[in-house]
């Protein structure tokens, strides 16, 4: 059932056209991410979700009530941004107190929410302190908690981790996922990261130009994506593409590549000889072969992660990223030899950047 339902929603600002027929349906009790580059619209969306924006067409409904002229607060959803919008002047409890206080909840009620919501995010030795007392994951815990109290029906989150340093979102992305779980609550989260859409989200939606691309759980976009953006977009490092001429010869069908190199191409797919089209390969599916293969590389550059390996190095005029397993000895300027299964690679068509193969 869903609770969230966007239909043909738009938005302009002036003659700029933001959002362009946006229809989305977010399920009960499902996390859900927005992801997309800065200025696709997301957080536009998102502020249209919360009130704080009005559609210039279209409209929204939540758990089946039409809420498109109705009032942010009379809505029962929650927001933490992205700056964490705490009032200098009060403290961690002043802080969450406030927009019960607003309400004109009973005192007891509001001591009894906050102290709950305080011992959910491990803040209770904190509810005397200013928020510059606080350090950044402090203070995005404070924002979490002053939504918690008020027990909305819908979170929303404006990138709430981009002001976290790496090892921070790290841990900010459980403890979020799990407040989730906690208070089965509907959620909706904006983020450019895709490494939080892929390890949060229920559901994906991916954005661009203010249009959605392509909506899906996390290994569907990544297994089957519908177009050159969705593939290169997610996937760290990012999927190797590599474009170049379909040719066939007594094996079957290759590609043939800038210089010398080729790359077999699955056999039990339908190719034109001459016909242009572009192979996406995840760096995990690009193997270092142990013989000699068309696919001969020069090692540029090697990074070690501690649990994983990347060589990234050239084939003709393409970078590519290869992962391998660390306890292999390589150098930079080795040559090496690449190949990959053919049943992982996505075609694509170089005009469109549409899918070929609808399944892998």
């Amino acid at each position: 059932m869903s609770y969230v339902e966007l239909n043909n929603i738009g938005k302009s600002f002036d003659r700029v056209e933001v959002l362009k027929k946006i229809n989305l349906s977010i399920k009960k009790d499902e996390f859900c991410v927005l992801i997309g580059p800065s200025g696709c619209g997301k957080s536009t969306l998102l502020r249209i979700i919360a009130g704080l924006e009005s559609p210039s067409s279209g409209s929204l409904s939540l758990n089946n009530k039409d809420v498109t002229e109705l009032r942010p607060r009379d809505r029962n959803i929650a927001m933490v941004f992205q700056n964490y919008a705490l009032y200098p002047h009060l403290t961690v409890r002043g802080n969450m107190e406030f927009g019960l206080k607003l309400d004109k909840t009973p005192k007891a009620k509001i001591n009894d929410l906050v102290n709950e919501a305080a011992a959910i995010l491990k803040l209770e030795p904190y509810l005397t302190r200013y928020p510059k007392q606080l350090s950044g994951g402090q203070r995005q815990r404070v924002a979490m908690g002053r939504a918690i109290v008020r027990n909305p029906s819908l979170f929303l989150f404006d990138e709430p981790l981009s002001n976290l340093d790496a090892k921070l979102r790290t841990k900010m992305r459980t403890e979020i996922k799990s407040l989730h779980f906690r208070l089965k609550s509907t959620t909706v989260y904006v983020t450019h990261d895709q490494i939080e859409a892929m390890t949060m989200a229920d559901k994906i939606v991916v954005m661009n130009e203010g249009e959605i691309i392509q909506v899906g759980t996390p290994l569907e976009l990544f297994d089957n994506p519908k177009n050159l953006f969705v593939a290169s977009f997610l996937g760290s490092p990012e999927i190797n593409l590599f474009e170049g001429t379909v040719k066939k010869s007594s094996d079957g069908y290759f590609l043939k590549l800038d210089g010398t190199s080729d790359l077999n191409l699955p056999q039990d797919l339908n190719f034109n000889e001459d016909q242009k089209i572009i192979v996406g390969i995840r760096p995990q599916s690009l193997k270092v072969s142990s013989k000699s293969t068309k696919l001969k590389s020069v090692v540029n550059i090697i990074e070690n992660t501690g649990t994983s390996t990347f060589i990234f190095s050239t084939v003709g005029s393409s970078n590519v990223c290869s992962e391998v397993d660390r306890n292999l000895n390589f150098k930079v300027g080795d040559d090496i030899f690449l190949s990959a299964e053919p049943n992982k690679m996505l075609i694509f068509n170089p005009e469109t950047g549409e899918r070929l193969i609808n399944e892998i």
